[in-house]
Parts: structure tokens; sequence; C-alpha cells
């Protein structure tokens, strides 16, 4: 059966394939196919099962001249009427553009960051001397601009964040959560869970993710190791990048930190997929929330999709005041200044002699994101937001 819709993910094998599954099932019941290159490292261990992928390989796809012609891979293997490129790249906006050009599909971005932030923020001569070392490399930053520019051709730009929106236009959109799977799990598999990872007497924080510099996870270990209690540990259900061995490393930091994933590039016996699969009794390990955003232009351009999973499973939440969490949490999360982790351990300290408050928090917040960032509710607003478009497909 040909697909309605056509997600193009830039990598297989990164964790952006994950925005293309939650936006297949985000679309559901259209029928939705996910279409990406493979560079020869296979599809990312955290969503392997989570297929089925049309995988493109297109081992020589990053660099000039081979790109001409190993990204028409990409633009035949598209069948969808309407294709949604994820993330604003060559691989991804180009060849849906190219695909709309000869009215082979209508083509929307999704836009889950500024991927550009980084090069935007580098002085002139910084720019100019990247682009000369990037030249011929068209899956690099310095090739962002131009894709960029690109977007106002597209037919529908979605975004997750006010900040998206306002530099590149369109709609934004929640990335839904399912409520049915992320809620309270049952209390023998938690505690059997917190056994297996030594957690027995302790207070929990969670981290369900890839640990990145902007996520703020060293601010949380600060807040953590200033909060003048022994008892308390940061779980990081999810992937070991370096960013986190880095972090492991530290004498400071070593004892408060409980990592349950592996290697993000190297994970044959599939531990990322089994953490990934439970990562709402991971989840539920926690006494509190954090999500210490720091105040850079990448950070302020997302919206992580662990805070609506957070509140999901009914748990405080502690967040600093960046991109759009103060509208999310209104009336249902702990905010600080970015980058204050005084103000950070001080709000964790409140919030675990406090269980009353913890517990009035995230009920609300649960309530809150069954109302505004459901599975169900995110889902109606983007199928109303495509449905026009599949309709013009059909008509053209």
């Amino acid at each position: 059966m040909t697909p309605d819709i056509t997600v193009l993910c830039p990598d297989l094998r990164s964790p952006s394939v994950g925005a293309a599954v939650r936006l297949r099932e985000l679309l559901a019941p259209w029928s939705v196919e996910i279409v990406g290159p493979d560079f020869g490292g296979g599809i990312c261990s955290m969503y392997r099962q989570a297929g089925p992928f049309t995988v493109v390989p297109t081992r020589k796809l990053y660099r000039w001249p081979d790109f001409l012609w190993e990204s028409r891979k990409l633009e035949h293997a598209v069948r969808g009427r309407v294709v949604i490129a994820v993330k604003a790249y060559m691989n991804t906006v180009s060849v849906a553009l190219r695909l709309q050009r000869r009215g082979a599909a209508r083509a929307v971005a999704f836009l889950d960051e500024w991927d550009g932030s980084a090069l935007a923020g580098l002085s002139a001569g910084q720019r100019v001397a990247r682009m000369l070392r990037q030249a011929h490399l068209p899956l690099e930053d310095s090739y962002y601009p131009f894709v960029e520019r690109q977007l106002a051709e597209i037919s529908l730009v979605l975004s997750t964040t006010r900040a998206l929106r306002e530099r590149f236009g369109g709609e934004v959109i929640a990335m839904g959560v399912d409520m049915r799977r992320f809620c309270p799990q049952p209390s023998d598999l938690v505690d059997r869970l917190r056994v297996e990872l030594g957690l027995s007497g302790k207070k929990v924080i969670v981290f369900g993710g890839v640990v990145r510099p902007h996520k703020g996870v060293e601010d949380m270990l600060e807040a953590i190791a200033r909060c003048g209690r022994t008892d308390v540990v940061l779980v990081v259900a999810g992937p070991v990048t370096d960013h986190l061995e880095a972090l492991r490393a530290q004498p400071r930091y070593r004892p408060l930190l409980v990592v349950a994933g592996a290697p993000l590039s190297d994970d044959p016996s599939g531990i990322n997929r089994a953490v990934s699969e439970r990562l709402p009794l991971y989840l539920d390990l926690a006494d509190v929330m954090m999500l210490p955003l720091q105040d850079t232009p990448l950070a302020q351009s997302q919206m992580p999709i662990k805070i609506f999973e957070a509140m999901a499973m009914g748990k405080p939440v502690i967040a600093t005041a960046v991109a759009d969490l103060p509208r999310v949490l209104d009336g249902c999360g702990i905010l600080v200044a970015a980058g204050d982790t005084a103000a950070l351990a001080s709000s964790l300290a409140d919030i675990l002699v406090d269980p009353v408050k913890a517990s009035r928090l995230g009920r609300v917040a649960r309530e809150r994101c069954e109302q505004f960032y459901s599975r169900e509710a995110a889902g109606a607003h983007l199928r109303g937001l495509i449905e026009p478009l599949l309709m013009k497909a059909s008509m053209s």
C-alpha cells in the first residue's frame, strides 16, 4: 500500500530517528513510512525495534559530488503524498523541496531545535574559516544557512517552540506523550528495579534521554552535591555519550551518578533499546524530575519531550526558565534561573522534605499534560495541519 506520508530522517543511526517515530505515532491512522540514509552504522540502537524503516544505503552522501546522486536515492525512496523533512538539512529539506517542485509531494519541515545556532555564534572570520574547511561536506553546519533560507518555499513549517516559529515561521506543535504508557507503574516492578540499580534508601532524580552539554546534567549533579544530603543520586536512563563519560570521570560527581545505558555507538546487546522500552519504569524511580536547560540559543529553541514524560508520570518538576518551559509548567512546576545552581539546590532540598507539595505538583502536572500535551491532543492538532496538504496533493 502506498503511504500517505513519508517522514524523511537525516541519519537513521542518530537519535533523530526518535522524532520520526513520534511523528508516525501522532499521525495515525494515516499510513506513514520512515525513510532515511544509512551511512554504514545501521539504525540507532534505541529505535531498532520501532520500525519498519526504509533504509537507503548512501555511504558517500556526506561529500560532494557524490551528494548529487546519493541524495537522488532518498528522493526516489519517498512514496508519500506529503513528505515531512526532519531537521533543516541538505538531505531532508532540500530533498523534500525537489519533490515538491516537480509536483510529486507536498513538503513539510519539522524543526525540533535550531541546528544552525553554533555556526551563528561564531565571528565572521570563524564562519569563513569553517565554510572553507567544510566546503566539500554538504551535511555540515556551514550549509545550514542555505537550507534555512529554503524553508520559505516549504508548504508548512512545524516547530516545537515559539523561538523556532519566530525565526522560521509556521506552526508550533507539541510532541505529545502516550498517557497510557507514561503513567505510575506497578510498585513491585519499581521496587525491583530500585534494588537492581542499588538505590535502596536513596532519593532519586532521573534523566531519561541523551546527555548533551546544553541539557544541564552537570547543573543537576552540582545541585545534588550542594543540597547538603548524601542520600540523593541522579539516574541516567539513556545511552552513554562522551559528555556523560566526562561527568562520570569527575571524582565530585562519580558517587552521585548511576548510569543505566550503554555507549550510543556500541550496543550489541541492545541495552539502550531495553532501557528505552522500560523508560516509564525508570522514570517512576524518581522522587523529583529536573530539567535545568542552559540559557543558550540552542536550548532556547528546544522543548525536550522528557518534560511531557515527567508530567505524565505525575512527578514534580524543577526546571530553568528557558524556552517554553515557563508556559508548559505554569502552575505545576518549580522554575529557577538558568545557571543558578544554588537556587536549583535549594529547590531540590525543599521538595525532598515536602512530600505533600511534591504530590500536589505531580498530580496537577499530569492533569495539565492530559489536557494539552497528550498524544491524542497533539495528534489532533498535527493532523489538522497536515490534512489540507494531503487533500491538495490528492487533487494535483
